[in-house]
């Protein structure tokens, strides 16, 4: 907020083109930095998505393998390998959760830059652009 509020782009000044460059180029990096979160984000949900068909299939088989199993050893062989995949189901969604949050981070970033500059424009646009005068008379006092 500062920033925006010292920028002379929200002040009666003006900016030059310079200035207005750089906030275009700001503006620019947050849709960057928000579409690469998003794309990233969609990216894990699709790979998720094929490889959930291929784990569903592979614990199936695991789980009829350890109920067959001819002893204890080998059951508990197979206990380890669907308590493995598990693990690492676990790894894919946490993957997924912090794709999740580095897309809402940068949506929350944009949008409090964006509001930033909402705010540092607004009180540009409302401030009192008439000076205090030094000496004020009251005119309804003044003799004639």
């Amino acid at each position: 907020m500062s920033y925006y509020k010292s920028s002379p782009c929200f002040t009666s000044t003006g900016c030059s083109d310079a200035e207005r460059a750089a906030l275009e180029k700001t503006r620019a990096l947050a849709s960057q930095s928000q579409k690469a979160a998003n794309d990233a984000l969609f990216k894990g949900i699709k790979d998720q998505q094929e490889n959930l068909k291929s784990d569903a299939r592979q614990l199936e088989w695991l789980q009829s393998q350890a109920q067959g199993a001819k002893g204890q050893m080998e059951a508990i062989g197979y206990a380890n390998q669907i308590a493995s995949q598990q693990s690492n189901q676990l790894l894919q969604i946490r993957g997924l959760l912090l794709a999740q949050q580095n897309a809402i981070g940068a949506q929350l970033q944009a949008q409090t830059d964006r509001e930033a500059q909402q705010e540092a424009a607004h009180k540009a646009s409302t401030e009192p652009r008439i000076g205090k005068t030094p000496n004020p008379k009251n005119w309804l006092q003044v003799k004639p």
